[in-house]
């Protein structure tokens, strides 16, 4: 029998975290249990191991392997047995998620996102590598449907973040005051990744060019991370942005990932 005052001791914090992980699948699988599975699983956990108050634990080390192991086993059990409706459950909350984000994707791609089954294309594979970087922005430039929005998108459900169209983003750089002013200010704090797609797109590029340096700014400043996409090619988006101070922040913190194939979606019809 163990009796440790120390919560910073190891063995502790091993304890903790068997049993926290245990309790986050515990929960997962609960709305699926029958009343019974779900009185044989509490009173299995319940036994044999008590953490008591703020200054000391208590556990019989060999009993608390012998629970652990059996209660990973009971919950295996059950989230076999109950996979389908687990799954499909899963599946229904990452397409609500999909959908929030206002995607300009077809179903099939709110599907692929949803289930996970993005291909590893080149832009999914640049944003897994600027990630990887630390480097504050991102920009995706090439032709439409090679999966620049995918790859984005997928970053945003995984890290958490926001996803914008260029054109709203335009409108809401020109507003001086009102809500749109606002939501121009909630930009610069959007934590996780801030996606802007198809700049190149909107009608106002002169205030484009200004609001995005200073978002830049902004979020660089805070550690805060960016994706923009265009569909032009990098030689058309610097002489359509050609702002020095744009094209230096670019170059200084960003990385660019140039996709020249063809369209996707037009070699699939073929």
């Amino acid at each position: 029998m163990g009796d440790l005052a120390n919560h910073g001791d190891a063995a502790y914090q091993e304890t903790r975290r068997k049993l926290g992980e245990q309790e986050d699948r515990a929960q997962r699988i609960d709305a699926f249990l029958t009343a019974d599975e779900r009185g044989n699983l509490d009173r299995l956990r319940r036994s044999d191991v008590r953490i008591e108050g703020a200054q000391s634990w208590h556990v019989d080390d060999r009993k608390f392997a012998a629970k652990v192991l059996a209660v990973d086993e009971m919950l295996s059990a059950l989230e076999t047995k109950h996979a389908a409706a687990i799954d499909g459950a899963f599946l229904d909350r990452r397409r609500s998620d999909v959908r929030r984000l206002n995607l300009p994707i077809e179903t099939a791609d709110i599907e692929l996102l949803a289930s996970g089954n993005v291909k590893e294309t080149g832009p999914v594979i640049a944003v897994r590598r600027w990630r990887d970087s630390g480097k504050p922005l991102l920009v995706m430039a090439g032709p439409p449907g090679t999966g620049k929005t995918l790859a984005a998108a997928r970053a945003v459900l995984h890290g958490g973040g926001k996803y914008v169209a260029a054109r709203d983003v335009a409108r809401l750089f020109l507003a001086q005051f009102g809500e749109e002013s606002e939501q121009a200010r909630a930009l610069t704090e959007t934590d996780g990744v801030l996606v802007i797609d198809d700049i190149g797109r909107e009608k106002n590029h002169e205030a484009m060019q200004t609001g995005l340096i200073e978002l830049l700014d902004y979020r660089r400043r805070d550690g805060r991370r960016n994706i923009w996409i265009s569909n032009l090619p990098r030689a058309e988006f610097e002489q359509r942005y050609s702002d020095e101070r744009l094209l230096s922040r670019i170059k200084g913190s960003g990385d660019w990932f140039i996709e020249a194939s063809p369209d996707m979606r037009a070699r699939a019809r073929k």
